[in-house]
């Protein structure tokens, strides 16, 4: 899996995004994961998928995942990494899933610090597309006031137009023998009556 946490000094608590800047909202599409998402006004883009609103007090990252880590417990799996990154990891709860625009959405969140400031972290989890894929989000501060933007966020992903999703194998179901009559078995297997011979 790529190297998914970001170098979280760029929250910056100060993120330094200078790319481009949403007045609107934006759909940006994700060609290598065959998604997209509507980009939240005044939020600013990087060109390594990372977002960041206008206070730079937010920052959202995105990445591709490993497909054996799913689910609830690949998060889980994703959340433990934090503690390479953070100071004084926390978790709140455990995952929870959702669904939004055909995607399974897994998110766990928790708090820590970043060069010993507070911070609170939420990991979601999308499935359901062409690949499996994170977002990282992470805020100087409370994460909960930005609750609405990251919901909106969240729930924008969808499919591209176009873009065919994998095809799920499944297993052939192997067709049951005939059973033999059982009467016919019986009647094979029981010996002829011998006759009594007349004096």
């Amino acid at each position: 899996m790529k190297n998914w946490i970001f170098g979280l000094a760029l929250l910056a608590l100060g993120s330094g995004c200078n790319q481009t800047q949403a007045a609107s909202p934006t759909v940006v599409k994700l060609a290598e994961v065959g998604l997209e998402y509507s980009l939240p006004p005044g939020w600013k883009k990087e060109k390594d998928n990372q977002l960041a609103n206008a206070e730079d007090n937010l920052v959202v990252q995105f990445t591709e995942t490993d497909p054996a880590e799913a689910g609830a417990a690949g998060l889980k799996v994703m959340a433990e990494r934090l503690k390479t990154r953070f100071e004084e990891v926390k978790f709140q709860g455990e995952p929870v899933e959702r669904q939004s625009n055909g995607l399974h959405l897994f998110t766990m969140r928790g708090s820590g610090k970043v060069k010993n400031l507070p911070a609170e972290w939420e990991l979601v989890l999308l499935e359901g597309g062409p690949k499996p894929f994170l977002l990282v989000e992470i805020a100087s501060g409370s994460l909960e006031k930005h609750r609405p933007v990251l919901d909106q966020l969240a729930s924008s992903f969808k499919v591209s137009e176009g873009v065919s999703l994998p095809v799920v194998a499944t297993a052939t179901p192997v067709a049951s023998e005939t059973p033999v009559a059982l009467e016919t078995s019986m009647a094979a297997e029981t010996p002829a009556a011998e006759e009594t011979p007349e004096e």
